[in-house]
């Protein structure tokens, strides 16, 4: 029999969920908020529209008092949010009288990838740890790493392996012992350099990485590669993607295999806006076509594309037969921590998780695709 201080205690903790959320769904309120300044500085909109704000509080009235609370206090709790959402609103339009650069709702391309070679110099010395507190890129990392280890063990040659957007070049380091040579590109340098100093405490002697854009031409030869791993959606990033494939139809042996992973854009969290935080380090903003990556307290847009996994499928060369495909995770991405970590038996979502990538059902938040060069 439960006493009235477990009962209280169990109480206590779903208040503290809740409240957990509510916090969730305001900082979430407030970004959406700054995305409407930066929509209206650029349609040259009138930021305060004073109808809307009146049916946004009438709306919120109805739905109080059909969920049984008081209509006056969700309708003051509103006014206070709509109160702190036109102070920032406002902070956006003063930085643009003073001459300050304020971020776009649509940015370019080019803005895109300095965000990207921002996010790059202040995760290079502590990226082999991003994954910590996020359970579903960490449940990706574990599932791609099985992915590549099962496409290995059926190839013949290993002379070289090419890991594109090696970052650290930790997944390299994890498998050098299988190849003669290993090579990793990255248009980071601070993230090369941070990679370097990793394998020269390890003296791996067969792992090199090296700055460079694979978007430009791989200094490689014409069937040199043996194996290229392309992995945490890092095939995404990439905006030509048909010169990407050529390439790797160019540089792998016949016989030669690959492993690369995209954004999926049929995945859960792409048709729902879940109300709690995600165990994901990005997700992607289709409103605004690009990857919204956390920083500390900022959250920054860079490029990616999300594909379908048909559209994945299309885009592979016919020199390349796919061995497998799988989109991943589904419900660890959409549950929230508390539920991923705490409530559940050890294990029980990523064995969900790794059945249902069995399937066509298509949800996960990634595509992952395997295949050998014909």
């Amino acid at each position: 029999m439960k006493t009235k201080n477990n009962r209280l205690d169990i109480v206590g903790k779903r208040l503290k969920a809740v409240d957990r959320h509510l916090v969730h769904l305001l900082a979430r309120r407030v970004f959406l908020a700054k995305e409407v300044a930066m929509i209206k500085v650029e349609d040259k909109t009138p930021l305060y529209r004073k109808e809307v704000e009146e049916d946004r509080l009438n709306l919120v009235s109805e739905w109080a008092n059909e969920e049984g609370i008081n209509p006056e206090f969700a309708r003051s709790l509103l006014y206070s949010i709509i109160g702190e959402s036109c102070k920032q609103q406002m902070m956006i339009i003063d930085s643009l009288r003073l001459g300050k650069m304020v971020e776009k709702f649509t940015p370019t391309y080019q803005e895109l990838q300095k965000n990207l070679l921002r996010l790059t110099e202040y995760w290079a010395s502590r990226y082999e740890r991003y994954t910590a507190g996020n359970p579903a890129t960490s449940a990706l990392v574990i599932f791609e790493r099985n992915i590549i280890d099962t496409t290995l063990s059926g190839l013949g040659n290993r002379e070289m392996c090419l890991d594109l957007g090696c970052a650290t070049g930790k997944e390299i380091r994890r498998i050098s012992r299988r190849f003669s040579k290993l090579l990793g590109f990255d248009i980071s340098t601070p993230m090369i350099k941070t990679g370097k100093e990793k394998i020269s405490l390890t003296k791996k002697t067969n792992v090199k990485l090296m700055v460079h854009d694979v978007e430009n031409s791989w200094p490689l030869k014409d069937g040199s590669v043996s194996f290229i791993i392309m992995n945490n959606g890092t095939a995404s990033d990439v905006k030509n993607l048909t010169f990407v494939f050529n390439e790797v139809v160019r540089v792998l042996k016949p016989g030669g295999r690959f492993v690369m992973s995209f954004y999926n854009k049929e995945a859960w969290t792409q048709r729902i806006f879940f109300p709690w935080p995600l165990g994901l380090v990005a997700g992607i903003d289709q409103d605004r076509d690009c990857l919204e990556v956390k920083l500390e307290k900022e959250t920054i847009p860079i490029f990616a594309k999300p594909y379908t996994l048909d559209e994945v499928k299309e885009m592979v060369p016919r020199q390349l037969c796919l061995l497998s495909w799988h989109t991943y995770p589904t419900l660890m991405s959409v549950l929230p921590k508390e539920i991923v970590e705490e409530t559940l038996p050890k294990g029980l979502i990523h064995r969900l998780d790794n059945e249902l990538a069995q399937t066509d059902h298509g949800l996960g938040s990634y595509v992952i695709i395997s295949g050998e060069r014909v």
